[in-house]
């Protein structure tokens, strides 16, 4: 199966995770992606995930990212497979409990402790 067609999660602050096709979430994921990549492991997770790094806000020794991030099932050669439907309920709780509020400039906004 080519690797367009695998099965991988975007999370975005305030918002359920998404599940879609590869190419799919290279669109959403936007332009931001490409000026300043990152990557990470979901938090308490072993699978990896890129995000972009100009949204990122460090407090202290805590990091937390007001953007989205996808993440991948990696296999053999650094090629990505699908993620697993028990997989995408992880990650589900996982973000969920890593959500917080922040506020800035008298604004509340979600996002992720990473």
């Amino acid at each position: 199966m080519p690797v367009d067609n695998e099965i991988v999660l975007v999370v975005e602050p305030g918002k359920d995770v998404r599940a879609m096709k590869l190419f799919e979430a290279e669109k959403v994921m936007g332009p931001l992606l490409v000026l300043d990549p990152v990557r990470g492991v979901v938090p308490t997770y072993d699978l990896p995930m890129i995000y972009c790094g100009r949204q990122v806000i460090t407090l202290g020794k805590d990091r937390f990212l007001y953007g989205k991030a996808m993440i991948y099932k990696p296999i053999c050669d650094g090629d990505i497979g699908s993620v697993s439907s028990l997989e995408i309920q992880d990650v589900r709780r996982i973000f969920e409990m890593q959500t917080v509020t922040l506020c800035a400039d008298g604004q509340d906004f979600p996002a992720f402790r990473i």
